[in-house]
This record gives C-alpha cells, structure tokens and sequence, in this order.
C-alpha cells in the first residue's frame, strides 16, 4: 500500500502539515506514516537511556492522540507513527527508502527564521536528500476542502518532465485539474520553443492518464515570484517543482528559486529532485 511518511514534531506547524497529508491520503488511497526523530543533541536524552521512559511515554501519547484524530475525521484511514534516533533529515530519508514511501510530507515556518523546533531547521536538509517527493506546508496555510487546481511550471530544463508522474498522480485521485505554467525567462526562439515542446509533451501525457489539463503562459524574470503569483491569481492550492539541485562540495542542495519557493508559496509545495545520471 502506497504510503506518505510524515514529520512530525508535535509544533502547529507540523501538526497542520499532518492534516494536508491526512486528507490527501484519504484521497490517494495511501496510509499515514508519522514519524518523529529524537536527536539527543538537542533533548539530552537517548531513547535507549534508562532516562528515556518519559520522553518515549509523552512520545506514544501524542502520536496516538493524533492517530485517532486521523482516523475519527477520516474512516478507513490506516495510520500508523514511529520513532528514530539521530540526525532528523537523514533518518527521514532512511524510513522514506525503507517504507518506500511515495511522499514525505513536512511542515515549514518558511523564512521566519524560526529554528527552536527541529523542523524549522531541517525541512531544506529534508527536500535535498530525500529518495522521493517531499511535499512541504508553511504555516498557516490552511486546508482546503480538496486539492481542486494544480500550477504545473514548466521551463527549459530538460529535468522540468521529471515531476508530471506523481503530478498525474495525484490529480487522477483527487480530480483536480492541472495548469501547465509555460515559463518563458528568455526571448531566445530556440529557449522558448523548448518549453513549449516539454509544455506539449507534459499535456498529452497527462491527457492519456484522464487528468483535465489547461495551459497558460508567462514571461518570468523571477520563476518563483511568477509562479506564486500565478498561483495566487488562479486560486490553486498546489505547485509542483523541480528542486533545481545545485551540485557543490560533494553535496546536493536545493537551487535558490526552490528555496524560494518553500519560504514563501501562499500553498502546499511539491518538490521533486532530478534523477541522478
């Protein structure tokens, strides 16, 4: 069974982020797999101390509080939670491949600077090494009723494809209809007739697998700021991207527009890392 694996670190923030997953869960046929990671650097505590009775007690209590919250709002919901020790983004990115997870989902205070519960500091570590989607809510962003109009940006990387497959996906499961976003950052013909190839290509994969599909255009100096406010005007409540990985120090991290794009998308953000040659 599909399953989306959750960070929780009982903040609101993480808690709302829970709730986003929960419901699109029900509607992808998918289970909830809640997890929070204990780094003893940060609680002073080992799980396997003879210290830890407390920690892990207070622990199982929250995490069955909010498993039968889950399963009171939405019935048939299986959900299930977990705890690990260590670094927060690399034990994630161990469970996500473990349970082969077909998302992560985090929450994210965005660029509020706010670090002193573990997601705020680790949700970019989290999008840069995870082994499949991570699908993160900022705070306060509030839940819809359905995932109805996804912003589908595509560009004149050849990467930009790489997102339509859980994209279709998810909008078969919940019927939502799919705006492709034709970013334009260039008035080179052969850049622009690139997008509008992968544009083309991107449509009529998406209409063999039943999804309703529209296409729009912009001209994006910034693609994070066209793109919010492209989705701001169209009332959508998804975006799908790429991560854009920049390759430095041996090390994998998220582009800037991406990290843009986590600090201040007014919606859910689905991001998808390239696949690696």
């Amino acid at each position: 069974m599909k399953s989306f694996l959750v960070a929780v670190d009982f903040s609101n923030c993480s808690v709302n982020a829970l709730m986003h997953a929960a419901h699109l869960a029900y509607f992808t046929n998918a289970q909830i797999e809640m997890i929070w990671v204990n780094n003893p650097a940060k609680t002073k505590v080992y799980v396997t101390s003879d210290n830890s009775t407390g920690l892990i007690n207070e622990m199982n209590a929250q995490f069955m509080r909010l498993k039968e919250e889950l399963q009171t709002k939405y019935f048939g919901l299986k959900v299930d939670y977990l705890i690990r020790e260590g670094k927060v983004h690399k034990e994630i990115s161990l469970q996500a491949r473990e349970s082969n997870s077909l998302m992560i989902v985090a929450g994210s205070h965005g660029s509020t600077g706010f670090e002193r519960i573990w997601m705020g500091s680790n949700v970019y570590r989290i999008v840069s090494s995870a082994p499949c989607p991570v699908l993160t809510v900022r705070a306060g962003i509030n839940l819809h009723d359905r995932v109805n109009t996804i912003i589908l940006p595509i560009d004149s990387s050849i990467e930009t494809r790489e997102k339509v497959t859980i994209t279709a996906e998810i909008a078969r499961s919940t019927r939502a209809r799919v705006i492709i976003l034709k970013l334009y950052s260039t008035e080179l013909i052969e850049i622009r007739d690139s997008v509008d190839i992968y544009a083309g290509q991107v449509a009529d994969y998406l209409r063999e697998e039943g999804v309703e599909v529209s296409m729009d255009e912009a001209h994006a100096d910034n693609l994070t700021v066209t793109t919010i406010d492209y989705a701001r005007k169209v009332d959508a409540n998804l975006i799908v991207i790429m991560t854009e990985q920049e390759k430095k120090m041996a090390n994998f991290l998220i582009g800037s527009f991406a990290q843009q794009m986590l600090d201040s998308a007014p919606v859910p953000v689905l991001s998808v890392r390239p696949q690696q040659p």
